[in-house]
């Protein structure tokens, strides 16, 4: 099913060809193709990448492992500085990276959400193939599907018709078309632009049916694709699925698990649902910032439709709980700082500086966070305390993990 224009006031009619920013569910395509390469003998999921990268050896990353890096497990923080990115290479973006922040966790001990790992597996890509990201993504990945790909950054001859992304209802009320911001190093994370038809042949791969396909089977054999499927033990992606393999999240909401990937970019929202052994599929792309919520939407209909597709459920609600003023502080994630500020009855959130979201809390240190910024629908995210000292001193927001950068106030004493 197609609908609308490709740009609002005067653009193309959108058709089953019109390809769209997909925005993060490119990582599953990136980790699609080191799952390839692996099945093929070229690298191996569970080495540490440090000989891959010689220039960050000396850098604790390099004990981490191309499957931690797919699962978001390598203890990466989610980007490094933001300047360098949009005029480094992918291994200057690395190198200046790792000089500039910390693990935010050791490699293999948990979840936090990382653009930096996909540029480090796209950097693995490069070098095992002795190409590009896009050329190898598009040669021995995509080609072979069917699939004429474009891409928001580094685009070559023919690659960069894609639908522009728009801002709905923004500052001044208006409905305008933005660009994709993305910079060229980080290309692995998010650069691909395809149409939901794209989307349903990647898919396919990762159906049980791929396997009586020799084609398919040929190119991702089934007990890889699977592999896929095994969520990491240390993954926790707390409100953003139930689960998190190399390259693709499980989302269950109660019932068998469907496997796939969501995608924002500037304007733009994307989402892929597959369940194995159904051989079922769901693709939405979309080139507005409503689009999340026309995800949730479909999902609704498809599931009234006996189509039980799977989502990451809405937070829980409920009146906000007066907030504990240990959790009120600066927290860092690599170069980004959230600072979570006394609002009330809530709290307010602002990541470097900028003020994005009230927090709704709940007894257990979990909340909701509503987006001030822009029409998207609320996220789910919680405090966590330290095991030995019971203070706050980590918060888990949009899948990124950040720790305490000031001193918290001890807890109440409890009689």
């Amino acid at each position: 099913m197609v609908t609308g224009c490709d740009r609002h006031e005067g653009g193309r009619p959108v058709t089953t060809a019109t390809r769209f920013p997909i925005a993060s569910v490119t990582k599953a395509v990136t980790a699609t193709l080191v799952m390839v390469l692996a099945a093929d003998g070229d690298l191996d999921l569970d080495e540490p990448i440090g000989p891959h990268v010689p220039q960050l050896r000396e850098h604790p990353v390099a004990a981490a492992t191309p499957r931690q890096l797919l699962s978001h497990t390598g203890g990466l923080a989610a980007a490094g500085a933001t300047d360098p990115a949009h005029t480094a290479s992918p291994l200057r973006y690395l190198v200046e990276h790792a000089r500039s922040t910390d693990l935010v966790l050791p490699p293999g001990s948990g979840f936090s959400y990382s653009n930096a790992g996909y540029v480090l597996a796209g950097h693995l890509i490069s070098d095992v193939t002795g190409m590009s990201w896009a050329e190898a993504v598009r040669t021995v990945l995509l080609t072979p599907l069917g699939i004429r790909p474009a891409f928001v950054v580094g685009a070559g001859p023919g690659e960069e018709d894609f639908a522009p992304g728009h801002v709905v209802g923004g500052l001044d009320g208006r409905t305008r078309p933005v660009r994709q911001t993305l910079s060229a190093a980080e290309a692995a994370a998010g650069a691909l632009a395809l149409s939901a038809d794209d989307l349903v042949s990647f898919a396919r791969l990762h159906t049980e049916a791929a396997a009586a396909d020799p084609d398919l089977d040929g190119l991702l054999p089934a007990a890889t694709a699977r592999a896929m499927r095994e969520p990491a033990p240390a993954a926790e992606p707390y409100g953003l699925a139930a689960g998190w393999g190399p390259g693709l999240a499980a989302f269950t909401d109660g019932g068998p698990p469907w496997w796939g990937h969501d995608g924002t970019g500037d304007g733009t929202s994307a989402h892929l649902r597959i369940q194995p052994e159904q051989d079922a599929v769901v693709a939405l792309v979309t080139n507005a910032s409503t689009g999340a919520a026309l995800w949730r939407a479909l999902v609704g209909e498809l599931r009234a439709l006996g189509v039980p597709v799977a989502d990451q459920g809405p937070p829980p609600s409920g009146p906000s709980h007066p907030p504990p003023a240990e959790c009120v502080g600066s927290y860092r994630n690599g170069a980004t700082e959230y600072l979570v500020g006394d609002d009330g009855d809530q709290l307010s959130l602002a990541v470097d500086g900028v003020a994005v979201a009230v927090l709704r809390l709940r007894p257990d240190l979990g909340f909701t966070m509503h987006d001030t910024v822009s029409a998207g629908p609320p996220h789910e995210g919680r405090f966590l305390r330290d095991p030995v000292t019971g203070r706050v001193d980590r918060l888990q927001v949009t899948g990124r993990l950040a720790s305490r950068a000031a001193p918290a106030a001890a807890p109440a004493h409890q009689p």
